[in-house]
């Protein structure tokens, strides 16, 4: 079944399944409220929106499709929010930057690969990891245009312009490579999601000549590094909570890496590793490992790391690791914190355990929308109690 959608309709309540191609196609200006619907085992996207596609899609249920959960192609636009994205063989969430979408309050989980994939074609060859998004080919001219939809009058989040693409307060978790990978030219805001037990990175930045913001999210338990940020990328880290992962907390190569106010804390590796030629602000964080060192500078870097509170692990191995005479790397005023018996002790106080949560949700909260999902889901209860990764929990504890 497909539905190809290309005016403003309304769908609600249907269930739409085993289509050759995407589920539900969006495109030649099509706006439109797609809600409350059963959307699975699609050839590709769940929803692909694009070509000036701007729906509002709402607490939809998009799963075991054999593509992406939801593709949001050049030039397609829309809010996508409070879905259950479920099981997909490809991404969660594939979207292009430059499309400016608004992904908000949706549960990503168990997909093959990326739970959100976010990329932008402007500066780069078109070709994109996995093949996400290539039913079609893609022009390399997707303008940033503002959307604005006029749907249900009475929620204020459809009267307010996108200016950027945003990923904000989701749940991105147990998918199969990084809970969100970022190739892009263009700016990106991650804000306050929860970004837990993915089969890679929490977080990859590849690309990001335009700053990328990642702001009070909840980056934990990830088999890989909580974040790696690559070569000539910029990028800002503030207020988040990067605890438990199984490799670094955070591994940066980028020319303009700012990590400030963060909890970095009982990751496997060192709280954060500097690689060559990266250039890199460290600055009121609270940094801790078990079992490596707090930052660990790889070769001849610049750094300035100051005002930072580092606790000793339980190993022998010193709070700070300077491998060469590195002049430019620069230590101010930090505070370091040493166990001196088994009996001490230290908590996260003043202020309590990043990421502060409290006034950043801007989104419905994750509870209302979390209802709606879970009352729809009951439809196919028995296919997803039979699916994937049945044994493991997909609940996060933060410190």
């Amino acid at each position: 079944m497909l539905l190809h959608v290309a005016m403003d309709p309304f769908w609600s309540g249907n269930h739409i399944f085993k289509g050759r191609a995407a589920g539900i196609a969006v495109n030649e200006n099509g706006k439109g409220l797609i809600t409350e619907n059963v959307i699975r085992e699609n050839q590709w996207g769940g929803v692909d929106i694009r070509r000036g596609g701007v729906p509002v899609l709402r607490s939809n249920l998009i799963c075991f499709g054999y593509s992406d959960g939801v593709v949001v192609g050049d030039e397609g636009k829309g809010l996508i929010e409070g879905n259950t994205i479920y099981a997909n063989k490809g991404c969660g969430v594939w979207m292009m930057s430059s499309s400016l979408p608004h992904v908000t309050s949706n549960h990503v989980s168990y997909n093959g690969l990326y739970g959100v994939a976010v990329f932008s074609q402007k500066e780069g060859s078109g070709e994109f990891p996995g093949g996400h998004g290539a039913q079609e080919n893609f022009s390399e001219d997707g303008d940033a245009i503002l959307w604005e939809t006029e749907l249900e009058k009475d929620d204020d989040a459809l009267h307010q312009p996108i200016t950027i693409a945003l990923v904000e307060s989701n749940s991105i978790n147990h998918n199969g490579a990084s809970g969100l990978y970022v190739q892009s030219s263009e700016a990106l805001h991650v804000i306050t999601n929860v970004i837990h037990a993915n089969g890679d990175r929490g977080i990859t930045v590849a690309q990001s000549s335009q700053l990328t913001h990642v702001t009070n999210n909840s980056i934990s338990c990830n088999r890989q590094s909580g974040v790696k940020v690559e070569a000539q990328c910029k990028v800002e880290l503030r207020g988040n909570g990067i605890y438990d992962n199984r490799g670094h907390g955070i591994i940066t190569k980028g020319d303009s890496t700012v990590v400030i106010e963060n909890d970095i804390i009982g990751n496997r590796g060192s709280g954060l590793q500097l690689l060559p030629r990266s250039d890199t602000k460290v600055i009121k964080n609270r940094i801790h490992s078990f079992r490596a060192y707090g930052i660990a500078v790889r070769g001849r870097t610049k750094a300035l790391v100051q005002e930072n509170i580092f606790f000793q692990g339980k190993t022998n191995k010193t709070i700070f690791q300077q491998i060469s005479n590195n002049r430019e790397c620069i230590m101010q005023n930090n505070k370091f914190l040493v166990f001196k018996k088994k009996s001490d002790t230290w908590r996260l106080v003043n202020p309590p355990a990043r990421p502060h949560l409290e006034n950043s949700l801007r989104g419905p909260s994750a509870a209302h929308s979390g209802q709606k999902v879970t009352a729809l889901a009951t439809r196919i209860t028995a296919r997803v109690e039979g699916g994937y990764h049945s044994n493991r929990s997909i609940f996060c504890t933060i410190l």
